[in-house]
C-alpha cells in the first residue's frame, strides 16, 4: 500500500502538470491575439505601398488567355449562312464551326460544311464534306477533301474537290469524280451543274456504265 505522503506528492505532481498545461495554452493564445493584429497592419500598409499588385496580376491572366487577335476574329459554331444569289433566290448552307482566317478578311474556315440547294418540284441537291472555306466576297464555297453530293431524284458524285458559287447558282470540280445513279455508274474528269438552268455536266473524258436492269425498266 502507498504511504499517505506518497498519495500527496502524487496530487501535487498531477496539480503541478495541469497548472503547466493551463499556462501554455494562455501564453499561446495571448501571443495570436497579439500577433494577429500586427500582420494585419503589414498587410495593409503592403497593399497601400504596392497598389499596383493586383492590378497587373489581373491584366497578365486577361493577355495570356485571350490574343486581341482571337477577340476580333469570328468564331462561331453549329450555324447557317443565307446567301441570295442574282434573282434573290436564298440558299444556305451549315457548318459545325466557322472561323475567319484573319481579322476582317471575310475569308473562313469551315469543319463539317453541308449546303443544301433547292431546285424546282420540291427537289434538291446537297453537298458536304469534312473540311471547306469560304469567300463571303465572292460568295464562294470549297469543299474538300471527301467531297459527296447527293441528287433528290437518286444520283450520288464522289470527288476530292468542289465548289458552289452561291450568286451565279452554279457548282463545279475540276477533280476526278466518281458517280452512282439509277442508270450506272459514270466516272469523268470532272463535272459541272447550274441550278438555274437545271443541267448536269460531265466534263473531260467521261465513261458511263449502264445497268442493264434498269434499261428494262419503264
Amino acid at each position: 500500500m502507498l504511504e499517505p505522503k506518497e498519495i500527496d506528492n502524487y496530487f501535487r505532481a498531477t496539480q503541478t502538470a495541469k497548472n503547466t498545461s493551463v499556462g501554455g495554452h494562455t501564453r499561446l493564445v495571448t501571443f495570436i491575439k497579439l500577433a494577429l493584429p500586427g500582420l494585419a497592419a503589414i498587410l495593409a500598409v503592403t497593399l497601400l505601398v504596392f497598389p499596383s499588385i493586383k492590378e497587373e496580376a489581373k491584366n497578365f491572366a486577361l493577355d495570356f488567355a485571350i490574343g486581341r487577335g482571337d477577340i476580333e476574329k469570328m468564331n462561331i459554331e453549329n450555324t447557317t449562312i443565307y446567301v441570295t444569289d442574282n434573282k434573290n433566290r436564298i440558299n444556305n448552307f451549315t457548318s459545325s464551326q466557322i472561323k475567319e482566317t484573319s481579322a476582317g478578311s471575310k475569308l473562313y474556315d469551315l469543319i463539317s460544311p453541308e449546303a443544301i440547294i433547292p431546285l424546282d418540284n420540291k427537289e434538291w441537291i446537297s453537298i458536304q464534306a469534312p473540311k471547306g472555306f469560304y469567300d463571303q466576297q465572292k460568295a464562294l464555297l470549297e469543299l474538300h477533301p471527301e467531297v459527296e453530293a447527293f441528287y433528290s431524284k437518286g444520283m450520288s458524285i464522289q470527288t476530292t474537290q468542289a465548289f458552289f458559287n452561291f450568286k451565279e447558282s452554279r457548282g463545279y470540280s475540276n477533280q476526278p469524280v466518281n458517280g452512282d445513279g439509277f442508270l450506272g455508274q459514270i466516272k469523268a474528269q470532272g463535272f459541272e451543274f447550274s441550278t438555274q438552268y437545271k443541267t448536269l455536266t460531265f466534263v473531260g473524258k467521261t465513261t458511263i456504265i449502264i445497268d442493264e436492269e434498269s434499261l428494262k425498266k419503264e
